[in-house]
């Protein structure tokens, strides 16, 4: 299977044993970045999956409930849990136009570029 950069080349389904689903078709490759739009207990498997130093970016939090994180993640594993609001980046991204393409075809290129940086200093 090919995998492309910034593509999903698998779905899974959120379940307690997530990080060894991903393990299996990742070939336990690092994850380094994980996406929650939902919160509740999916924060803490989606966390599961992230290596050391992994950084979780929460967008929403569709099942309405409290985030679920394992204090270990975070005390052993030293990962990260960072809240990402597009409608305030946008808002600062609109600021500084003259340096970048705020519109929303440009807005992802923006967003690649803002995760790349930070993992670099994480």
């Amino acid at each position: 299977m090919k995998r492309r950069p910034w593509a999903g080349d698998v779905v899974l389904v959120d379940q307690p044993e997530l990080a060894k689903r991903v393990g299996a078709e990742t070939g336990d490759t690092p994850i380094m970045l994980a996406l929650d739009g939902i919160g509740g207990t999916s924060t803490m498997n989606l966390m599961s999956t992230l290596a050391e130093r992994g950084v979780l970016v929460s967008y929403g939090g569709m099942s309405r409930q409290p985030m679920t994180v394992q204090p270990g993640n975070l005390i052993f594993k030293k990962q990260t849990l960072r809240g990402f609001w597009l409608f305030d980046w946008y808002r600062s991204a609109q600021q500084d136009s003259d340096n970048r393409d705020v519109r929303p075809s440009g807005a992802a290129d923006c967003v690649r570029q803002d995760l790349n940086a930070g993992l670099r200093h994480i």
